[in-house]
């Protein structure tokens, strides 16, 4: 994000071309999620994340090489697709491996560590574009995404289920994809994450052209900016982890809900504050766009865990498919949007917030009309034997059990030595 106005300037092209890079990014990235997560069903989540890693290290080179904002985009566009292998499977592989609530935790604990990431990234790209030259951000991750295939390659097992559908056709796919949006809570829960993420998106894509030239911060300073409003996904994962024994996990989406609605009020109400001023919105404060972001993307982070395992939960055996749906939704829909608010207007201010506030609404009244009142005891149906398990036995707690069973995750070939209360599910009910 820091990097996009020296990218604009040293490739001789206007912010709109610049900020399309993303938006392309995200297109195809939703979009290559589709057959991954397909191709993951059918020759396993290892082969799968392999290829995607393969393609993700070379494109690095090709976008620190482009000559123009064309071949850069280009590049973006290809790069996406072997990135999106890791996010579907990633999923994948925790819906193989874990019981709901144990899903969820690990969910959130990923979802903790993600913001790490993206917090950081502004901050490493603001420092990198500062010292070294944007170009030299695709170095970097390039060598560090070699690193991590070579881990791949020598540590990752198999996880995939014995029972996965096994897809060979059109047919077969087709059948699938009804069988998954027949369900009214995974339409609804998929529909939520793609709205709520749109506004995330809208902000990034908004949100250095604000701050540098508004408020005429530099591209180190918009990097920690970004990087503190993101770390309220650390904040939100979280809390989400707390939330798995004492609460319903829709019941948690709609408290994301509740919160993003208030954010959205709060966006909108200094352009009506300042309205007399518009677009320019003089005398507005930098902390009325601070605050509601910030609270905005802990929603997010405290949705995305429940969210995310609750919509996996009743499809075992096409986990990577229904995997692929959700995530094609969250990102492909995020960037449709986005790219049609931002070409909507060219005035950074006034989208950033209108256009993240819409998006807010939007997921509650989806909530509304898919979640309110839905029977949604198959996504949950495990998360409420748990707390009837722990409730039964509450009386008779001297028994310990360890954190993962060492007999069931040796056939994913895993060694593991810790102990504590996670547990794992078996390759057939």
């Amino acid at each position: 994000v820091p990097a996009l106005q020296d990218i604009a300037v040293d490739l001789n092209t206007t912010s709109q071309w610049v900020q399309l890079t993303i938006t392309i990014y995200m297109l195809s990235f939703g979009a290559s999620q589709l057959f991954f997560g397909t191709l993951s069903d059918m020759y396993g989540r290892r082969n799968t994340l392999i290829a995607g890693l393969v393609i993700y290290v070379a494109t690095n080179a090709g976008c620190a090489l482009a000559p123009n904002i064309a071949a850069l985009n280009i590049f973006r566009a290809i790069q996406a697709m072997g990135s999106g292998a890791g996010m579907v499977i990633v999923y994948a592989i925790a819906r193989d491996v874990f019981q709901q609530d144990d899903r969820t935790r690990v969910l959130g604990i990923l979802g903790g560590l993600r913001p790490i990431v993206i917090a950081a990234s502004p901050v490493f790209g603001g420092s990198v574009t500062a010292f070294l030259g944007w170009r030299y951000i695709f170095w970097i991750i390039g060598g560090l995404s070699l690193l991590l295939l070579i881990a791949v390659v020598f540590l990752l097992p198999e996880t995939k289920d014995s029972s996965t559908v096994h897809i060979t056709t059109v047919r077969d796919y087709v059948d699938t994809v009804k069988l998954l949006v027949k369900k009214r809570v995974f339409v609804g829960l998929v529909l939520i994450s793609g709205a709520v993420y749109a506004g995330v998106f809208i902000m990034f894509n908004e949100f250095s052209f604000v701050m540098e030239n508004r408020y005429g911060f530099s591209e180190f300073s918009t990097g920690l900016l970004c990087g503190g409003i993101v770390f309220g996904l650390m904040i939100g994962s979280v809390v989400s982890i707390g939330f798995v024994k004492c609460m319903d996990p829709i019941t948690v989406v709609c408290i994301g809900i509740a919160q993003i609605f208030l954010c959205g009020c709060l966006l909108v109400l200094p352009v009506i504050l300042f309205s007399s001023s518009y677009p320019d919105l003089t005398g507005m404060s930098l902390w009325w766009s601070l605050v509601p972001l910030f609270l905005y993307v802990c929603a997010d982070g405290l949705m995305l865990p429940h969210l995310i395992s609750t919509a996996l939960e009743p499809f075992k055996e096409c986990a990577g498919t229904a995997s692929a749906i959700a995530g094609f939704w969250r990102f492909f829909s995020a960037a449709v949007i986005a790219l049609i608010v931002s070409a909507s207007s060219p005035l950074h201010l006034p989208v950033l917030h209108l256009g993240t506030a819409a998006m807010g609404i939007v997921a509650g009244v989806i909530y509304l009309g898919t979640l309110l009142g839905a029977d949604s005891s198959e996504f949950t149906k495990n998360h409420r034997k748990k707390l009837d398990d722990v409730s039964s036995n509450r009386s008779n707690v001297t028994e310990t059990r360890p954190l993962i069973d060492i007999n069931e995750t040796k056939k994913y070939g895993i060694d593991i030595h810790q102990r504590g209360n996670i547990t794992v599910e078996p390759d057939s009910e």
